[in-house]
């Protein structure tokens, strides 16, 4: 088999999946350290006797749009 421009263009198809994937990798662990940060926020809240349901749900209505929240 020989090596012509069909294998470069596989190689740089390659290498941009690969750059996608890693950037997708990067943001999931990203995710997951945020999601650990805002675990440890709620129990900050709970140890200062706050309720993280009703936290929660304060949280949920004000990223309501505010047409919405009025009704």
């Amino acid at each position: 088999m020989t090596m012509g421009h069909n294998s470069s263009v596989n190689a740089d198809t390659a290498k941009r999946l690969l750059s996608i994937i890693e950037r997708i990798e990067a943001l999931e662990a990203e995710k997951k350290n945020l999601g650990e940060d805002i675990k440890d926020i709620y129990r900050e809240a709970k140890s200062a006797g706050f309720d993280a349901p009703t936290i929660r749900l304060i949280i949920k209505h004000r990223a309501e749009d505010e047409a919405k929240r009025a009704e």
